[in-house]
This record gives C-alpha cells, sequence and structure tokens, in this order.
C-alpha cells in the first residue's frame, strides 16, 4: 500500500466519522456541526431536568 492510498483510506475514513456525528447531532441544512451541538445539549439539560422533577426517588 503506497502512501496516497494510506492518506485516501484515512480521509475516507474521516469523512465517514463527520457523516455519521451529523446524524447522530441531527444536523439541519445551513446549520454548522457545532449549532446541532449546542442544540443537542440544551435539548438534553432540558429533559434531564424534567426527569429530575418527575423522578420520585430524587426527593
Amino acid at each position: 500500500m503506497n502512501v496516497d492510498e494510506m492518506r485516501f483510506r484515512k480521509t475516507i475514513r474521516a469523512l465517514r466519522e463527520q457523516q455519521e456525528l451529523r446524524e447522530i447531532l441531527g444536523v439541519q441544512a445551513g446549520e454548522s456541526m457545532i449549532d446541532a451541538a449546542k442544540r443537542m445539549r440544551k435539548e438534553l439539560e432540558r429533559l434531564n431536568k424534567k426527569v429530575k422533577r418527575e423522578n420520585p426517588c430524587n426527593r
């Protein structure tokens, strides 16, 4: 395997990982991955507060 082939494989792997992240974060059209991550974090914090309020074991 030559150097160019190794670089190509590394690039393809990085692109696949980036695509997986986009799918996990639910990136919308025209939105950056950072904005999507911030949106996801806010949503998780909101859900976490909701669960804490509704969970009787936390009292």
